[in-house]
């Protein structure tokens, strides 16, 4: 079993785009069902269902899609093929892009984008609210980051696509660079001062715990030669 677990606005969608035109052979499941999109409640539910009762998985699919990863990474699924992989941003940029995604968007029916509209709009209420607060701590709930085969970041995008790929087993082109997709059309400019970087960081202190490990890991030489985070 192979997942690429697609953090939103980390360009998911064009890796995943990429894994489907080069995937050859290898069979691809694009998971459509987001539990992300649902309320903290719901959400928190649907991470005790999945612990308790995780999908078992016939053969060595790639699985792909907003996925929470405790639905599938359990021992009978843990084998020789596995893979987990993901792309991670910079919390606050992460923060930034969904918040003018969603300001350039409209998803009637969509929880999360609702209760933004309900909130009024602002970066501050949608950065401070509690379906946004450690997206990657929800995403990862449940299992030990060590599980992770590969963590890519946003900010080193052709590396982490092209290192996500190889560990899925898709062949691309020599000349192969990704192209990104659902950017966002509209340019929202957000003014984050050192005061209220400061609170976001407090606020969302588990996911830059979580990037902090992925830099480690993961980018330390890459970091150490290029000065890039």
């Amino acid at each position: 079993m192979r997942i690429f677990v697609h953090m939103p606005k980390c360009a998911g969608i064009s890796v995943m785009h990429a894994i489907e035109k080069y995937r050859g052979l290898n069979d691809t499941q694009w998971q459509i069902n987001a539990d992300f999109l649902n309320s903290v409640q719901d959400r928190d539910e649907l991470l005790s269902l999945y612990k308790r009762e995780p999908t078992l998985v016939v053969g060595n699919p790639i699985i792909m899609g907003h996925i929470f990863p405790v639905r599938y990474v359990n021992p009978s699924n843990i084998d020789e093929n596995f893979r987990l992989v993901t792309i991670l941003r910079e919390p606050l940029q992460r923060l930034i892009s969904h918040y003018a995604f969603f300001k350039a968007s409209t998803f009637n029916g969509n929880y999360l984008w609702e209760q933004f509209k309900l909130q009024g709009g602002s970066f501050e209420e949608f950065a401070f609210s509690p379906e946004m607060r450690n997206v990657y701590s929800i995403y990862t709930s449940g299992i030990d980051l060590d599980l992770f085969t590969y963590i890519g970041t946003y900010e080193d995008l052709g590396v982490s696509t092209k290192t996500c790929l190889d560990l899925l087993g898709i062949l691309y082109p020599d000349n192969f660079i990704l192209p990104l997709e659902n950017k966002n059309n509209l340019k929202v400019k957000v003014d984050v001062s050192s005061t209220l970087e400061k609170d976001l960081r407090d606020f969302h202190s588990e996911d830059y715990a979580i990037y902090d490990f992925a830099l480690n890991k993961f980018h330390r030489k890459h970091t150490e030669v290029n000065h890039e985070f």
